[in-house]
Formats: structure tokens, sequence, C-alpha cells
């Protein structure tokens, strides 16, 4: 760990030295903590699967989506059962894993909640 750190130090210290503006090239530390930690850069916090559209359609548009979608990827529990197995097969259409059971719901929820 400390290695990959100090080499990318490094890198950033030659990037900063053969820089033609001489502006300094910064990341924040917590960005080379997750990139060495994963290997890739963090993920959205704020606009979570919506950040798939960038900045079409609107803000009020995009957050709607977002509600809706996590609404829609919870765990939800089986009427039947009441285990947390639930899943959506298809638009209205819900099944339990645990107990087989589909019903009838919502589309992007089941009905009840």
């Amino acid at each position: 760990m400390q290695f990959l750190l100090d080499l990318f130090l490094l890198v950033q210290r030659i990037l900063i030295l053969r820089s033609k503006t001489l502006r300094k090239i910064f990341i924040k530390p917590r960005k080379i903590h997750s990139l060495i930690l994963t290997g890739t850069m963090t993920k959205t916090k704020k606009v979570g699967t919506a950040g798939r559209y960038g900045v079409r359609y609107g803000l009020k548009l995009r957050n709607k989506l977002l509600e809706v979608e996590r609404r829609q990827k919870i765990k939800h529990f089986c009427p039947k059962c009441n285990k947390p197995q639930l899943k959506r097969i298809a638009m209205g259409i819900w099944a339990c894993n645990k107990c087989q059971h589909q019903f009838a719901g919502r589309a992007y929820w089941p009905i009840g909640e």
C-alpha cells in the first residue's frame, strides 16, 4: 500500500514539474486512498443511478427517478411467508424466491408499501 502511494506521489510531482503553465495538479487525499483500496475512482454519492443521464432531463426528473429506483431495489417482504426474498419479475409482477408465491403489485414496488 505504501509503495503505491509513494509511486503515485512521485508521478504527481513529475507531472507538476513538466506542466507548461506551472499550475499544480492536485488530487484530494481521500481520492488517492480510494484509488489504492478499490483500484477505481469513488462512485457517485448524490446522483446515484441517475448519474447515467448526466446533465440531461433536469434535476427534478432525475431526483424522482432516483427515488423510484431506490424504493424499487430495497428488500421487500413476501406477504405469504414474510421473508425478504421478494423480487420484481416484470412490470407489476412480483415473486418470492423462498416460497415461489407470485402476485400482481404496483409497477415499481409491491402493494401495501
